[in-house]
């Protein structure tokens, strides 16, 4: 009798988007206020894109690695 694989779900805490960036809600804004507010948002953006894309791209390898063994 064949026994049926079933490949795992990925956990939904470890395919949750990125948080908000931070933004500035008010008409005027001081230079170097704007300055700090995109420096913390590129670091930010960029620390959670490179997680989220090197455990997205790992998870896919392994889903096709499972799908190809029989």
């Amino acid at each position: 009798m064949p026994v049926k694989r079933t490949f795992p779900e990925a956990p939904a805490l470890l395919l949750k988007e990125c948080n908000p960036l931070k933004t500035i809600d008010k008409p005027e804004v001081k230079l170097s206020e704007l300055m700090d507010t995109v420096s913390k948002n590129y670091s930010k953006y960029h620390e959670c894109a490179a997680v989220t894309d090197a455990w997205q791209e790992w998870y896919k390898d392994q889903q096709k690695i499972f799908k190809e063994v029989k």
